[in-house]
């Protein structure tokens, strides 16, 4: 919570669980300022530079290594990044209250995860936001 995490040649945060039947329930990635910093060519393959990424691994076959549960990304401000978040978890996650000033996209659902991305802002608190 409350950090400044730019240019790094990773996302800004980056939460994998690799392990067989690792369970990374119920964390909080809140009020921080991630900018500039880049792709995941590991295990989930970012499309580019992303500001978060929640990855519950993969073993090739599109089963999950690993369920993250009870994810709440809210509060941070996501800027110069080709995807404001990344979810590659098959769990349910939340994502609010975000503000995402110059990503081509919101919100990368790249596992087919409900995701609530409801409530987010694109550049301002007046606008809206898109997510695939």
């Amino acid at each position: 919570m409350n950090n400044t995490l730019t240019d790094n040649g990773l996302p800004g945060v980056a939460m994998h669980a690799h392990s067989p039947g690792a369970n990374l329930a119920d964390n909080m990635i809140a009020g921080n300022y991630i900018s500039g910093n880049g792709a995941d060519t590991e295990d989930t393959a970012t499309p580019g530079p992303a500001g978060i990424n929640v990855s519950g691994g993969d073993n090739g076959s599109g089963n999950p290594l690993a369920f993250i549960t009870g994810t709440v990304i809210a509060g941070n401000v996501i800027e110069k990044e080709t995807d404001g978040i990344v979810v590659k978890t098959k769990a349910l996650g939340w994502a609010h209250l975000n503000n995402f000033i110059n990503p081509v996209i919101g919100v990368d659902n790249l596992d087919g995860a409900s995701v609530d991305a409801r409530l987010n802002w694109w550049g301002c608190a007046g606008g809206s936001t898109a997510s695939r």
